[in-house]
């Protein structure tokens, strides 16, 4: 199976959170301003150091245990031209685990699950720069460590021929196309894995 064909293809956020507010949420941040996942509280997870495409190295964990996408929901976000999170509805944080004081200012990556093959994400990218829309299935990482599936659209947002940043929709993907893309991910990451150190598992 040609994976383009199965996917398909069609700075910071303006308010940020103090640091204060976010410390009151539980939560941290590095150095680099990313947030720290903590560590979960069940017994069975696997931990990775992960390289982003910004150069910084977040420690994230992930487990077996999967929260299904309601039926009838829709998550919303908006972005800049670099993946800032800068708008995320009801759903979107509900479904992330993560309070909105948090996620905002932070990138996608926050959500990048590490069984998530680099290429999506590249082929993502280079589709969405060029002005076109560009959809496809996502595993997404939650802040305890489970995760969800999601089937996403990203619309780049152009007005008067100038890029403005990106939207996201996601909807709830079949439980054939979950099993289509796990299977097609798994083949991919263990070609990438031969390939890039961006993905170390510690446990």
């Amino acid at each position: 199976m040609n994976w383009l064909n199965f996917l398909g293809k069609s700075k910071k956020a303006k308010s940020e959170p103090d640091n204060q507010q976010t410390k009151q949420l539980g939560s941290l941040k590095d150095a680099a301003g990313c947030l720290i996942m903590p560590k979960p509280k069940i017994a069975n997870y696997r931990e990775f150091l992960i390289l982003g495409y910004d150069g910084n190295q977040r420690r994230i964990y992930a487990s077996d245990e999967e929260v299904m996408f309601p039926d009838g929901c829709l998550i919303t976000s908006k972005t800049d031209l670099n993946g800032v999170i800068t708008h995320a509805n009801e759903s979107f944080v509900t479904m992330s685990g993560w309070q909105r004081q948090e996620i905002i200012s932070q990138t996608h990556n926050v959500l990048r699950h590490p069984d998530m093959p680099s290429a999506v994400f590249e082929e993502m990218w280079a589709t969405i720069k060029k002005g076109e829309k560009w959809h496809g299935y996502m595993k997404n990482l939650r802040k305890d460590s489970s995760f969800y599936w999601v089937y996403a659209t990203v619309i780049p947002n152009i007005r008067h021929d100038v890029f403005m940043g990106y939207t996201s929709v996601r909807r709830k993907p079949s439980r054939e196309k979950i099993i289509q893309a796990e299977q097609l991910y798994q083949t991919m990451l263990s070609e990438e894995k031969n390939q890039t150190d961006r993905l170390i598992r510690i446990n």
